[in-house]
């Protein structure tokens, strides 16, 4: 079965390496016994070597000798194309040829059962020396490295030595080095991923929106107008007054892939870690506060139940995961959805029961005074340390900036339509480049240090000032990005409402209370939202589950959260 490559993938595979490479390090250090900090040191240092380095030009490339690159590496047991392994593979053959970098995995572990992180942790626990470069999506992981003492802080020589390619999504989101920081120094580098790619936008059936005669709503107001017209019209036709205003999802999550709920809160300046053992954390008046447990929340609440009372949403959202409100909008039975923007490739590309249904996606709609705000993702997700010993600052920065190319390569460029024809991209008979692959692999993923390199903000910014008639395709990864309509204008919604997106000021690793009282203490907030929702207890009642939710842990979880804040801003 043919499948037309695109470059953003759903959340829950966007954590996934195309090599599964966990940990990786660099050999370019002294790792002589006598001269690494001892184990038991629990303070980070300050930055090392690295600062009269400068980088080569391209002319001097590739090194010579050869500069070898060692790392540890999980490995999922996922096949590569053409036998290759991960020690020999159309990238290390590449990096040694154009840049004198060789990758040596100093040891090789499974995925299966922790396997691998369990043979790190023994690293550790061991007190040998460690790679030169660690990498990780495992951020305790990461910190219980940089507590040994043998790593060094990261931003100075980021700044001096990333290029501009590398340093501009940071720049574009400098909230990611939240993410990282230890006793206030930047540790970690953190991974960035594309932007915005779970926020939600209103799926609407677009052809029952078309029968009836109705706009895009704008406002609550409005789409509480358009709901009480789906709810009494029939605009499925069957005879019966039985469809579903709006699909939600509130059995696991408010914030969800399909069936969002979270911007309902939104509206009234509120929002939820509903669901979650960590929550969501915003900044006021120069502190940490839970979300959960903010006075706005209960006019968001209060709406819900409106709704619920009024027959816009089903009665049975409690017991509804994402997938199940998917299911209501795909089966015919719900007219509109709140859901990612890339949901037109998956799931309602299979899932839809009805072959010539119509749909389209808009901005989530506001409050009427326009007040709107909505829950976003951390782009940050995972990062690398450097070891204090390592002298090789060049090689290093020299290969990811390298591989940074990749990520917005330019007509004419090395990386132009791919890494590798064959594997990302194919040369027709005709001459003309395609993406239409049997199988398709990313080798750029191989490097071993960070996964595929993405500009946050690129794609769908495209797809806005596409939309927006403000830009042409330029290349053939855009004119791909045109081909799909659906998904385009939807991309364009979520990315036009960025600046209504928040994400959670608390970006640390769990906290005691969070690990102690965490399922505690979000099923208190779980159970008094639902109650509230479906009439089973007053409005008030939210102050009484605050009051119990501080006396259960909350006041001490708030503590420590403020306690990193500090730490850390």
């Amino acid at each position: 079965m043919k499948r037309h490559w695109r470059k953003t993938t759903p959340f829950f595979l966007a954590m996934i390496l195309t090599v599964s490479v966990v940990l990786s390090g660099c050999s370019g250090s002294n790792n002589d016994p006598e001269q690494s900090t001892d184990a038991t040191t629990n303070q980070p240092e300050e930055t090392q070597s690295g600062s009269d380095v400068t980088l080569p030009d391209s002319a001097d490339l590739p090194y010579n000798p050869v500069k070898t690159i060692t790392t540890y590496a999980c490995d999922s047991g996922s096949p590569l194309p053409n036998g290759e392994t991960l020690e020999d593979n159309v990238f290390t053959r590449w990096s040694e040829e154009t840049l004198g970098i060789k990758t040596e995995y100093l040891w090789v572990a499974p995925t299966q059962d922790d396997a691998c992180t369990n043979k790190m942790r023994l690293e550790i626990a061991a007190g040998n020396n460690l790679p030169d470069i660690i990498s990780s999506y495992d951020y305790k992981l990461l910190e219980d490295f940089v507590a040994t003492g043998q790593f060094q802080e990261i931003q100075p020589n980021f700044d001096k030595y990333a290029s501009d390619t590398f340093k501009l999504g940071y720049e574009q989101h400098p909230e990611v080095w939240n993410v990282g920081k230890i006793d206030g120094k930047q540790m970690i580098l953190p991974f960035i991923e594309a932007a915005y790619q779970n926020d939600p936008v209103l799926w609407i059936r677009k052809d029952w929106m078309d029968k009836l005669g109705l706009e895009p709503p704008k406002t609550m107001s409005d789409l509480e107008a358009m709901m009480e017209v789906f709810k009494n019209s029939d605009p499925d036709g069957n005879g019966k007054n039985d469809t579903i205003p709006l699909a939600l999802s509130l059995k696991e999550y408010f914030s969800n892939m399909m069936g969002d709920a979270e911007w309902i809160l939104g509206n009234y300046g509120a929002l939820s870690g509903y669901g979650t053992a960590q929550g969501v954390w915003l900044e006021k008046d120069g502190k940490l506060v839970n979300a959960d447990l903010q006075p706005e929340v209960k006019e968001g609440l209060s709406k819900i139940k409106e709704w619920m009372d009024l027959g816009y949403i089903d009665q049975e959202v409690a017991m509804q995961n994402t997938f199940d409100a998917g299911t209501l909008f795909t089966s015919g039975k719900a007219a509109i959805i709140p859901a990612a923007f890339w949901v037109p490739r998956w799931p309602f590309s299979t899932d839809f029961t009805d072959p010539t249904a119509e749909y389209e996606a808009y901005p989530l709609p506001t409050a009427d005074d326009g007040t709107s705000m909505h829950l976003t993702t951390s782009i940050a997700n995972g990062g690398f340390i450097i070891n204090k010993n390592f002298k090789d600052l060049d090689v290093l920065y020299t290969l990811l900036n390298r591989v940074y190319e990749y990520a917005d390569p330019k007509p004419g460029s090395e990386f132009e339509y791919g890494f590798a024809e064959g594997y990302d991209y194919k040369l027709n008979e005709d001459g003309t480049v395609s993406y239409d692959l049997e199988e398709a692999f990313e080798p750029i993923s191989y490097n071993g240090i960070i996964p595929k390199p993405q500009m946050p903000d690129l794609e769908l910014s495209f797809y806005s000032q596409y939309v927006h008639g403000e830009v042409e395709p330029s290349n053939l990864r855009e004119q791909q990005w045109v081909s799909d309509e659906v998904t385009l204008q939807a991309g364009a919604a979520a990315y036009d409402q960025k600046d209504s997106s928040v994400q959670s000021a608390y970006n640390g690793p769990d906290t005691q209370t969070m690990k102690d009282k965490g399922e505690l203490l979000k099923k208190i907030v779980m159970d008094a939202y639902i109650k509230i929702i479906y009439g089973e207890k007053p409005l008030d009642y939210f102050d009484e589950m605050v009051e119990q939710y501080n006396k259960q842990g909350g006041t001490q979880l708030e503590q420590e959260v403020n306690e990193w804040y500090s730490a850390n801003k």
